[in-house]
């Protein structure tokens, strides 16, 4: 969430992490030394909405203690936080959401680009992975280690490249942001249901073959960009 979380309760630092502070005159002595506070940076922590997105994700999380699994985590990566009334990205200065996207300038100006959810089972470790920005518009696709990730294009830079994963779905998200509450309504069921289909299949190929897993996920990322292209004929109608 672009803050410092670790306090005061950690094993080790480097030597002069603490005698370092106290001679800047950060904190008096070594009781009262706190890693987070004494070497935040002020502006920059609070424009980034550092800590509200840190209680924004803890609240995720602590109605499914107990409980969670992947898609707890892919709803917590995807979360906007608490609204009263439809969502809307740009009707804040700051943003408080966990998936943010660009808003009203110039505090605002960026947005989440990729997410990772690791499952660290005893059978395998699979990790899903977006490969695109705004969560909330991306499905997470699984991949696997030892069985590589899928061709997705070109690596994506600052401008735009049809030939990358990125930036395909980067005119869907921008074009999703014009009127968030509609459009992400024409693609929300079939979102959920890829998703769950994604996750199904991955739960029981992690004892499978590396072929066998190979083909899953190229299968995944096929599947993700061609229902993208049906949202986008949507919103263009």
């Amino acid at each position: 969430s672009n803050a410092i979380t670790m306090e005061n309760d950690f094993d080790m630092a480097s030597d002069h992490l603490v005698s370092n502070a106290i001679e800047k005159g950060w904190c008096k002595d070594k009781k009262e030394f706190n890693f987070a506070k004494n070497y935040s940076e002020f502006i920059y922590t609070t424009f980034s909405d550092a800590h509200n997105r840190q209680s924004c994700s803890f609240d995720q999380l602590k109605q499914s203690t107990g409980s969670a699994d992947v898609s707890t985590m892919f709803s917590a990566l995807q979360s906007h936080g608490s609204w009263s009334e439809p969502y809307h990205p740009g009707k804040k200065l700051t943003g408080a959401q966990v998936c943010m996207h660009t808003g009203f300038g110039p505090v605002r100006e960026s947005q989440s680009v990729a997410s990772l959810v690791a499952d660290l089972t005893e059978d395998n470790k699979t990790y899903w992975i977006t490969g695109t920005s705004a969560p909330c518009t991306s499905l997470f696709k699984p991949v696997w280690i030892d069985a590589g990730i899928p061709d997705i294009g070109q690596s994506p830079v600052g401008e735009y490249d049809e030939t990358s994963l990125f930036w395909q779905h980067e005119l869907l998200h921008r074009r999703i942001l014009k009127n968030y509450e509609d459009s992400m309504q024409l693609g929300r069921q079939e979102h959920a249901r890829l998703q769950t289909s994604f996750v199904k299949q991955a739960q029981q190929a992690q004892t499978q073959g590396v072929e066998f897993r190979q083909r899953l996920s190229q299968d995944c990322f096929t599947q993700a960009g061609d229902f993208e292209k049906v949202w986008q004929n949507r919103l263009w109608g």
